[in-house]
């Protein structure tokens, strides 16, 4: 019987891209274990679920990605892969110092994510 599958939370505020995220993190052999649509969702989650690393997109309702990494990095240490669209506000920048350990643009998910997780999780 061979090892459970690393666990991922997949964090974005819109259901679509939650889906995609969630085919692609499965395509690449891990687990999705939750979904959060906002910041503090997400940092409720991952206190409750522990998992092996969070994706987290930055511009969302409640508590944005950058506050949410930096709780969850830095009091959870859990991992923070950061998704999302073209930074124009500078909240990369932010997720990088508050912890988050890589960053994919939402347009190459598809292509990028794969790769991403198992240079993490392997």
């Amino acid at each position: 019987m061979g090892a459970a599958p690393h666990s991922v939370l997949v964090v974005d505020d819109y259901a679509a891209i939650r889906v995609l995220l969630r085919i692609a993190v499965e395509e690449a052999g891990f687990a999705v274990c939750g979904e959060a649509a906002d910041g503090r969702e997400a940092v409720k989650l991952a206190e409750e679920l522990r998992p092996d690393l969070v994706t987290m997109d930055l511009a969302m309702p409640v508590m944005n990605g950058a506050e949410a990494t930096r709780v969850i990095v830095q009091s959870l240490g859990i991992p923070v892969l950061v998704v999302s669209d073209v930074d124009s506000s500078g909240l990369v920048g932010a997720a990088i110092e508050a912890g988050a350990c890589w960053h994919v643009a939402k347009s190459d998910v598809v292509r990028e994510l794969p790769l991403a997780l198992t240079a993490l999780l392997r």
